[in-house]
């Protein structure tokens, strides 16, 4: 699936279902391979591939209150980019997230709540 957010920014992600429960699955975002069972709430980022940043989002979720409950990080090449999909069991504040985004220096970090059965 290809969609053209009203910013103008282009989003992809691609899923499948697989096993005899039909289990639904993300599988890519934008070009990242990825692999995590749909959920009702994702945190998602990007930013620049670096040690410690797993530790700084973890923190912050704990203080918040926030549990994680899966994640999956991908990139492209050593060094470049990396996305961040967390699986959260609670939606996470606006705040939050400003306030990681800039700790981490993040290209993108959004809160995404599926809304609709899957």
């Amino acid at each position: 699936m290809k969609a053209v957010l009203s910013d103008g920014t282009t989003v992809s992600a691609g899923g499948t279902v697989i096993g005899p429960k039909h289990q639904q699955k993300l599988v890519s975002i934008n070009g990242y391979d990825v692999e995590l069972a749909m959920a009702d709430n994702f945190v998602v980022m990007v930013y620049q591939d670096r040690p410690g940043i797993v530790a700084v989002y973890g923190k912050a979720f704990a203080e918040a209150g926030i549990n994680i409950a899966a994640m999956t990080i991908a990139r492209q090449q050593e060094g470049g980019k990396a996305l961040s999909v967390v699986t959260v069991d609670s939606p996470v504040d606006a705040e939050i997230l400003e306030k990681l985004r800039v700790e981490i220096d993040a290209d993108l970090m959004q809160s995404i709540a599926i809304t609709e059965a899957y």
